[in-house]
């Protein structure tokens, strides 16, 4: 039932930003079906909701839909606080993250506060697994034995950040999906690779909204870790 309600929840979701006749020929759906699925009235059959997400997921629908809405201005500065706390594009976002790791195997979703909070809640909760969130201050019910520390370094303007995870959230044997809404030097990711395997977890994969460059890429490629992104822009 979470499948076919998930198939219905990704067609209410595209709808916000593609036309009813664009999502019946992706489909292969009749007008009363998509508008009974997207209104609630029903939910698709099993087999049916399988090849809904399957579709969406090989059309790389959510990244046309990234297309039509990423604005990256002159500075390079990409648009992401419309993505990653926008509903409609987490709902999709998680469908896709559903279909690319739900054979994986994952215990546990982390991520990085604050902007991944929101992507990665949605995510552990179609997986049906633990949420992790590294922060980047100490919590002060943390002590100092519950916890695990990970600082990185950010050269314009010099300084370093440094990433807190109790380990409570995060134990040794424990297989680990890293989610993030937006990748781009790879620092944080590595921050929460690093924290992961000080716990004895096993990083299982890589999931992001957007990408910028490639600096994320030599990350996930040094540790060989699958990833999947929705939509990946080029440049710095």
């Amino acid at each position: 039932m979470r499948l076919q309600l998930l198939a219905a929840e990704t067609l209410a979701a595209a709808r916000q930003f593609m036309s009813p006749s664009e999502l019946t020929k992706l489909f292969s759906l009749s007008p009363v079906d998509l508008s009974r699925y997207v209104s609630g009235i029903v939910v698709p059959a099993k087999d049916r909701a399988e090849e809904i997400l399957e579709k969406f997921v090989e059309l790389n629908v959510m990244e046309e839909i990234l297309h039509r809405i990423i604005v990256v201005d002159e500075k390079g500065v990409v648009n992401i606080a419309r993505i990653a706390f926008d509903v409609h594009l987490l709902t999709l976002a998680k469908a896709v993250a559903f279909m690319s790791f739900r054979d994986a195997g994952a215990d546990v979703v982390l991520t990085a506060a604050v902007n991944g909070v929101p992507l990665a809640t949605l995510v552990a909760d179609v997986l049906q697994v633990k949420l992790a969130v590294a922060k980047h201050e100490l919590d002060a019910s943390t002590t100092s034995a519950e916890y695990v520390e990970e600082k990185y370094y950010v050269p314009s303007p010099p300084h370093y950040v440094s990433l807190y995870l109790p380990t409570l959230d995060v134990r040794r044997g424990k297989r680990v999906l890293v989610v993030d809404d937006l990748l781009r030097t790879g620092r944080t990711l590595n921050a929460l690779v690093r924290m992961a395997e000080k716990v004895g977890a096993e990083v299982i994969g890589v999931f992001g909204i957007v990408s910028v460059g490639e600096g994320w890429k030599r990350a996930v490629r040094e540790l060989s870790i699958p990833y999947r992104i929705c939509f990946e822009l080029s440049g710095a």
